[in-house]
């Protein structure tokens, strides 16, 4: 330790910067290869669910968090229902043409689009529905598709469009993801939260998941769930 100590004490900025760097390397190779135990609560409330999603898409997560809680919303409905549902999930950082997709998330079943859906945190303006329209719901032949947003913001322009597209046999609507889950979950009762909750814990698992994704759904989970018990 005094030898790095003395070695410290009479390097360069610059050198002080490198050690740092590698430093901080080794942390993040370190954390990236630890285990994190996921909690997985057996009960929660509509208002803790709600709590949850308001954290987990305010997290900085690159489009990951929205993505997961899209999936486990419709897996929730599959099985719920027992609906004959594959739900295909696109690559986040894949493009369209490379997978083939309709949506981020895609609905199928019996081999035919039910509904493609796209998770977006930017704003859909009239261009955006336009190029969609141009480059996937018409050639896929999608009739129902789904923007799903962080936010309402001023989408007037965007739902002139899909009006428009609505004369044509295509239906392309806009839900606020917030709300448009915590209402799906208000009526699945309490088996299909559950489901919810297990779908959106076992995408979370997955090894390519960052470890800080899984610790951010911890600290939330454990946030709400330790209130709840000291009250």
């Amino acid at each position: 330790m005094l030898k790095v100590l003395e070695f410290v004490d009479g390097a360069s900025k610059q050198k002080l910067r490198e050690i740092l760097c590698y430093h901080l390397y080794r942390f993040i190779l370190l954390r990236e290869t630890s285990q994190i135990e996921l909690i997985r609560p057996k009960r929660l409330s509509l208002p803790q669910f709600e709590d949850i999603i308001s954290s987990l898409i305010s997290t900085a997560s690159g489009g990951r968090f929205p993505v997961f809680l899209v999936v486990a919303t419709f897996a929730a409905i599959q099985t719920r229902f027992g609906l004959n549902w594959d739900i295909r999930v696109q690559g986040i950082n894949v493009a369209d043409s490379a997978s083939g997709a309709g949506g981020d998330v895609t609905v199928v079943e019996d081999g035919r689009i039910v509904l493609a859906a796209e998770v977006t945190e930017r704003r859909v303006d009239k261009s955006r529905v336009v190029a969609t329209f141009d480059t996937k719901i018409a050639p896929c032949g999608i009739e129902d598709y789904l923007f799903i947003i962080k936010e309402n913001d001023d989408i007037a322009a965007a739902m002139d469009q899909a009006r428009r597209y609505f004369s044509q046999g295509y239906e392309v609507n806009f839900v606020e993801i917030k709300r448009w889950i915590c209402a799906v979950l208000a009526v699945l009762g309490a088996k299909g939260r559950a489901a919810f909750v297990d779908e959106l814990t076992n995408s979370l698992s997955a090894e390519d998941v960052p470890v800080a994704l899984k610790q951010a759904w911890n600290d939330v989970v454990l946030r709400l769930t330790s209130g709840e018990a000291a009250s």
